[in-house]
């Protein structure tokens, strides 16, 4: 199969961007690269394919930054990785909460209501959904906190990018939690109507409200994660920690003793 290079400028500001960069990536390429590997068994040609495709994104969220900051530290691939890994993990942590619930609303109507397990794959369909919104909500968070820890961190910065993550970990596990739960309710509509539209949206955003307050003081729980600054600033503070160390352990302990 013939594959064409997607390259561009390095400076993702530059005016003769080709219209590859401002478009998102089909979603079913993925898939595609999935059941290729799986039929061929060809791992290599996937990676090269996976390490392209992550080229391309990283490309993409550098050039979608909202500020000159935000972009600016997207640029370090490490980064723009860590803001990935961080949106996973929230998201990932967040789809274990939703699968409780999930399994109790599925339990309800299947069984409770008698609506028969064909009935339960309605609850699925928003899964998706959710996982995009709160993909997206966790990776602002982690750029957030890379912004507040800055490039020269300390004390008072990591505290104050402390106590913002647990708001931005709030928000993120209430986004998840009420898409998914709000999403899940309106489906329901279709299989159990209330006797009224205007009954059915109070109960789902009542419904979906508590859920995501539930979502959100459980993502509070990972806070830290967002109070973390870009993987260059760690490394660069780590290494001047260690520097610090080597010449207080080389003085001479004996130094400035009047003997």
């Amino acid at each position: 199969m013939a594959t064409r290079d997607l390259t561009w400028p390095e400076d993702p500001q530059s005016g003769d961007a080709p219209a590859e960069r401002r478009r998102d990536l089909p979603v079913w390429l993925e898939p595609m690269m999935w059941t290729h590997t799986a039929l061929t068994g060809d791992v290599k040609q996937y990676r090269r394919w996976r390490e392209r495709i992550q080229d391309v994104k990283h490309r993409q969220a550098v050039e979608r930054a909202p500020d000159t900051e935000t972009r600016a530290i997207l640029r370090e691939r490490d980064a723009w990785s860590q803001m990935k890994t961080t949106g996973k993990l929230g998201a990932s942590f967040g789809m274990g909460l939703g699968l409780l619930w999930t399994s109790h609303v599925a339990w309800y109507f299947a069984v409770y209501l008698g609506l028969g397990w064909p009935a339960v794959l309605l609850m699925v369909l928003p899964v998706p959904l959710a996982w995009r919104v709160g993909t997206r909500l966790w990776e602002d968070a982690s750029v957030g906190g890379m912004r507040d820890i800055g490039k020269k961190p300390n004390l008072k910065r990591r505290f104050r990018a402390l106590v913002k993550g647990l708001f931005r970990g709030f928000g993120a596990g209430f986004g998840f939690g009420f898409t998914l739960v709000f999403a899940q309710l309106l489906l329901s509509w279709f299989v159990n109507p209330a006797p009224t539209l205007a009954m059915d949206l109070a109960s789902d955003l009542s419904w979906a409200t508590g859920c995501g307050m539930v979502g959100g003081t459980f993502g509070m729980l990972l806070a830290p994660l967002l109070a973390q600054g870009a993987p260059s600033v760690e490394r660069a503070e780590l290494e001047a920690q260690h520097r610090q160390a080597l010449t207080e352990g080389n003085e001479d302990p004996s130094a400035g003793d009047d003997f």
